[in-house]
């Protein structure tokens, strides 16, 4: 954490010079990010309807999301655009004679404001500001062959905002092209929740805020600038 302050302050220190070069004011920005990562944590949705339900304690669960975007530079140092994605937990485990398996796939939309300072001629800091939606449900299948009496299904549908805020690193090999490595995030989410089909008064509502730069949260991602100018390569 005190690394990060301080490649935070001192990229603030460089970015009040204007040694760089900028990016054009009218480029369009084409960039996209994945991740991957495990937790022992229970999918929020069903922890806010159930509670940890007791077969799924300390169990490790698996995220993957991808975000393409398009952005707009309005001027040389502010892109504006839109992230529209895809996100998947999941988890199965196989017993003797019982199964558990959990899904929870998801729509991702995020517009979003990204400020550029330069470092070096090829290196810039980033700091990401966005609104994020996501929506989706969730299902819990639990099977067990030798009392089938026990076996449940459940279906929880999701909708979730939130206000995230993360910083990262951009480098440029070309005019073109460049890799972006977001890292960590600030985040305030609420999320709804109620049992597939059932009224809207039996929605859950959940709020969560969330400082973590912990390396869960680095996203990996490439950077594709269009301009009029980029015959010039």
């Amino acid at each position: 954490m005190k690394t990060f302050i301080s490649i935070t302050i001192l990229t603030c220190l460089l970015a009040t010079t204007n040694l760089y070069a900028q990016f054009s004011k009218g480029t369009f920005l084409v960039s996209g990010s994945a991740s991957y990562k495990q937790s022992e944590s229970v999918p929020e949705a069903a922890a806010v309807l159930f509670g940890t339900p007791i077969y799924t304690e300390g169990l490790k669960f698996t995220t993957f999301t991808i975000l393409p975007r398009v952005g707009y530079f309005v001027n040389s140092k502010t892109a504006i655009g839109l992230g529209l994605g895809y996100k998947q937990t999941s988890f199965e485990e196989k017993d003797d004679s019982e199964k558990l398996k959990i899904e929870f796939p998801r729509l991702v939309i995020e517009p979003y404001v990204r400020f550029y300072r330069p470092l070096t001629e090829h290196a810039f800091f980033f700091f990401d500001g966005a609104i994020h939606f996501e929506t989706g449900t969730n299902v819990n299948k639990y099977t067990d062959a030798d009392f089938p009496e026990d076996n449940e299904k459940i279906e929880v549908e999701i909708s979730q905002w939130g206000l995230i805020a993360r910083p990262g690193f951009t480098y440029k090999f070309t005019d073109r092209l460049a890799l972006e490595l977001s890292i960590g995030k600030v985040e305030y989410s609420s999320l709804d929740a109620k049992p597939k089909g059932a009224p809207s008064s039996a929605s859950i509502t959940n709020t969560n805020f969330e400082i973590d730069f912990s390396l869960k949260n680095v996203s990996l991602g490439i950077e594709w600038y269009l301009s009029k100018d980029s015959n010039k390569d």
